[in-house]
């Protein structure tokens, strides 16, 4: 026993006995249903365009397209309000059509324009197609854009401890409540809207789940065929925008970046580049170029070489400004030197020729001890004066049988001041004496003959003292040649204290304890004379600034710098290793990487060789892919030559100008980028709940059962 139907073309349909009546209908409705004709509002809609546009046949999405003037506006008017535009345009033609129609209930008004807007709406999406949709779509983009703009969306409750799957569940959530609300924008009543609420919002759910994942794969698998066309249509281009990417990661801004190159070549560093004035992230910018071929690794491999064999003439040149040392410690020795006797020749000539009284007992009296202590004591037993020489002699005489070379040469000492018979009364003569006196010093010095010296020294001092009480001229060249030579020995010490460093609180103590200004500048003089040799020797490849990076280093050459130098010496010192660096991550280290892109280059991999040979073609064909990554990546010899002319710029041609535009517009570009993949769920959404208010159920028929 069967249920035969009858459906409206006809047709008949046996269903099973004891079959509901739901379930016919059901299936009735869903074989052989038709759309529910338009109701009084669409009518009245429809009627009202026919009016307007008379060649054409109405219906929108009651029927067939109307009219042209709804379009791609239209639909992405509709996207960018996630729907809500034919209810808010209803809403503010209600109280027109009130008036129109001759009601007072604001329901109908609003119904007769909702029929209208959706009439127009339909027929846009009817009109337009697929590019619609894409418009729709666009516009539910620009909407959830501005939304995250603005802070409305779950993912700014996301901190970096967040885990794998916490920013699609972010996407997913900002997606479906957009497209719920997208969905509950369209339709009539209620019940169409809640419906429609809970389709949009579940796929929003899905879409926007999805589209980080979806959207991560599509990138991976677009981003080199895009970077490769970019790099080959404009290579210059390309390369400032990787550069710009870099600047914007070192954190450096380009006004700063330009004044540091600025200032470095001001300092006589005009080999300080763009590169390393970026520091990390411009020197590993500048390996990647280095390390593979072309005319930008050439580029890069001159320059840095070249720079970094003029390393110590840069620094020489820096330590001789900081010191005001040019020249070296040996020339500024002999000249000072030379000085100190000429200005002594001069300031000693009136003492030469003066006749003033002297006393030259007191020394005389040192001598007397050092020669006879015995014969001293008795002549001073008897009363006789230093210069009794006769009171002494008896005694002297027989010691004399006892050989005593000093005694002998103290005796020759005391011999210029005074005699048995004479003793030297002026100045002229006393000056005299005294420089015979030096004279045996110097040569007992010389030859090693300490005892004899410290015998002599308090003699010469002595009458040293009594020239000075006894002439102000004396008094006055001795004062200077004393200064003169303290200077010299201040040019030793920095010498010494530069070439054998030690403590820099001991070095730093013993420079501000010199007489005065001019010591502190010889002894900062010698004290560049070490610093400068070894720059000056050390071999090619050697960092000649790294010794200069210590910390006692710094404290020293700030305190013996010239006033106002130090900050200036230290930043070339900084530079100095900088610039090593730059050098070292561009050229040095392994080869392996530098072989491999140049076996690419002359497409001779012996891997892929190898792989042939033994027949491992799927290794083969992936070490060909690998060996062109660099090509497919946008990666290409002339974009790598663009990059070394911008990484290598100095001084006034860093322009902060052009720098600031390149990091701008690349900025620009990432974020535009950027906001379309964070909001591509939103608008995906957005889209979808557009569309599916058009893709309602069938309506339901009821065919009353025959059996």
């Amino acid at each position: 026993m069967t249920i035969t139907v009858t459906a409206p073309n006809g047709s008949t349909v046996d269903f099973p006995d004891g079959t509901d009546g739901d379930t016919i209908n059901r299936v009735m409705s869903q074989n052989f249903g038709s759309k529910k004709g338009p109701d009084k509002y669409q009518q009245a809609a429809i009627d009202e365009r026919k009016a307007i546009f008379p060649d054409q046949d109405a219906g929108g999405s009651y029927g067939n397209a109307l009219t042209s003037d709804a379009g791609f506006t239209r639909r992405l008017v509709h996207g960018a309000t996630l729907g809500a535009d034919n209810t808010i345009m209803a809403g503010a033609m209600t109280p027109f059509e009130m008036i129109k129609r001759g009601t007072f209930d604001p329901r109908e008004g609003y119904n007769y324009a909702k029929a209208r807007e959706d009439l127009i709406t339909g027929e846009a999406q009817k009109n337009t197609g697929v590019l619609g949709s894409a418009a729709e779509a666009l516009g539910g983009a620009v909407a959830g854009g501005g939304l995250a703009k603005n802070g409305v969306t779950a993912a700014r409750f996301l901190s970096p401890e967040s885990g794998l799957l916490a920013r699609p569940a972010a996407s997913a959530a900002d997606a479906g409540l957009l497209g719920g609300f997208s969905g509950a924008m369209e339709g009539n009543g209620l019940g169409e809207r809640a419906e429609n609420a809970i389709k949009s919002g579940l796929a929003g759910l899905v879409v926007g789940g999805a589209a980080p994942t979806v959207l991560g794969t599509v990138k991976g698998l677009l981003s080199p065929i895009v970077s490769n066309i970019m790099a080959r249509y404009n290579p210059k281009g390309f390369a400032e925008g990787q550069v710009a990417r870099a600047i914007h990661e070192s954190k450096i801004s380009p006004d700063q970046l330009s004044l540091d190159a600025v200032q470095a070549a001001n300092e006589g560093q005009g080999a300080y580049t763009l590169a390393d004035a970026m520091g990390n992230a411009g020197q590993r910018m500048l390996s990647t170029v280095a390390r593979a071929p072309g005319e930008g690794r050439t580029a890069v491999v001159q320059a840095l070489e070249s720079r970094q064999g003029d390393q110590g003439r840069r620094l020489s040149s820096a330590f001789r400004e900081a010191f005001d040392a040019p020249q070296t410690a040996e020339q500024t020795r002999t000249r000072m030197v030379e000085n100190a006797n000429f200005e002594a020749g001069h300031n000693y000539a009136p003492v030469k020729r003066e006749t003033s009284p002297i006393d030259v007992t007191a020394p005389v009296a040192i001598a007397n001890r050092s020669i006879s202590p015995a014969a001293d004591n008795l002549a001073r037993a008897q009363g006789a004066v230093p210069t009794d020489l006769a009171a002494r002699a008896g005694i002297e005489r027989s010691e004399a049988a006892l050989r005593d070379p000093i005694g002998n040469a103290l005796k020759e000492a005391r011999s210029y001041l005074a005699a048995p018979n004479l003793t030297l009364s002026n100045v002229n003569h006393a000056f005299r004496a005294k420089t015979n006196i030096d004279m045996m010093i110097s040569k007992a010095t010389d030859n090693k003959q300490g005892a004899l010296v410290a015998e002599l020294v308090p003699i010469r001092d002595a009458l040293d003292e009594a020239l000075a009480r006894s002439s102000s001229n004396y008094s006055a060249a001795r004062d200077a040649y004393r200064t003169a030579q303290r200077r010299i020995e201040a040019l030793d010490l920095g010498k010494l204290t530069g070439a054998k460093p030690g403590r820099p609180e001991d070095a730093i103590r013993a420079f501000n304890e010199l007489p005065d200004a001019e010591a502190q500048t010889a002894f900062r003089r010698g004290y560049a004379d070490p610093q400068i040799s070894y720059v000056q020797n050390a071999p090619f490849g050697t960092n000649k600034a790294r010794p200069f990076t210590s910390e006692a280093t710094r404290q020293e050459f700030d305190a013996f710098a010239v006033p106002g130098r130090g900050d200036q010496l230290q930043r070339q010192i900084g530079r100095e290793q900088t610039m090593f660096e730059t050098r070292n991550q561009a050229l040095g280290g392994s080869r392996t990487v530098d072989n491999l892109n140049d076996h690419a280059a002359m497409a001779v991999d012996p891997h892929v060789l190898a792989k042939v040979l033994s027949a491992d073609w799927h290794g083969a064909v992936k070490s060909v892919i690998n060996a062109g990554q660099n090509v497919l990546s946008g990666n290409t010899p002339e974009v790598r030559r663009q990059i070394a002319d911008i990484l290598l710029q100095s001084g006034r041609d860093i322009r902060p100008d052009q720098l600031s535009k390149m990091v701008t517009d690349t900025i620009k570009r990432i974020e535009f980028v950027q906001a379309l993949a964070q909001n591509a769920g939103r608008a995906a959404a957005g889209g979808l709940a557009a569309t599916v208010p058009d893709v309602v159920a069938p309506q339901r028929i009821y065919v009353s059962p025959q059996r």
